[in-house]
């Protein structure tokens, strides 16, 4: 499993949404303390161990794109 911060001024829900339209289930976070700040996703067995799958990388796309629609603002390099 992969937990990830969302950036600041980025909720949960504008992030569920957008990338379960995308065909990407993610969760929201399980630390009391935390649980409103990130996100989890799972890869286990073939999803991660067969990367002709692709799996991984759609989970980063469907990120990626779905904090794009939340309005975030990518640091440019």
């Amino acid at each position: 499993m992969t937990a990830a911060y969302l950036p600041d001024g980025i909720e949960i829900p504008q992030i569920t949404g957008p990338m379960l339209r995308k065909g990407v289930v993610i969760a929201a976070g399980l630390h009391k303390d935390i649980k409103t700040r990130y996100i989890r996703f799972g890869h286990m067995g073939v999803t991660a161990c067969d990367t002709s799958r692709g799996d991984v990388d759609k989970v980063i796309k469907a990120l990626t794109e779905a904090l794009d629609e939340a309005g975030y603002k990518r640091p440019q390099a």
